[in-house]
């Protein structure tokens, strides 16, 4: 199976809509836009789907308890920490250029695991 074509912004909107399960598209739409690469010739964008779904989740931790429905264990940090992974995995295959304050190494660090774990269940 070939890679998504993350240069497009319907491929990479679809991933972040499912990788926040079900975010509003009009946010994420913006957040590709915001944290968009450079691919290695420096002229093509690719954007970012799964740091953009990583912020919108920062910024709406509840909507994962409130969107899945299902008797699950949610916890937004390591939504967050696995999404920002995913997209240094991707950033780095690609060889994108990303602008410094969209770097997802700094998502990594700058959303610290709460000291007292709190988890929402959903059963």
């Amino acid at each position: 199976m070939a890679a998504p074509d993350f240069t497009d912004l319907s491929v990479a909107l679809a991933t972040a809509v499912r990788r926040t399960q079900n975010g509003n598209e009009t946010d994420l739409t913006e957040l590709l836009h915001l944290s968009a690469g450079t691919l290695p010739d420096g002229l093509t964008p690719a954007f970012r789907p799964f740091y953009a779904a990583a912020l919108w989740i920062k910024s709406h931790p509840r909507w994962l308890f409130e969107a899945t429905g299902d008797a699950k264990f949610l916890e937004p940090h390591d939504a967050i920490q696995e999404l920002a992974r995913l997209q240094q995995r991707v950033d780095k295959s690609l060889g994108l250029r990303v602008p410094s304050e969209w770097r997802a190494e700094d998502l990594l660090v700058s959303f610290e695991k709460p000291k007292a774990s709190i988890r929402f269940y959903s059963g």
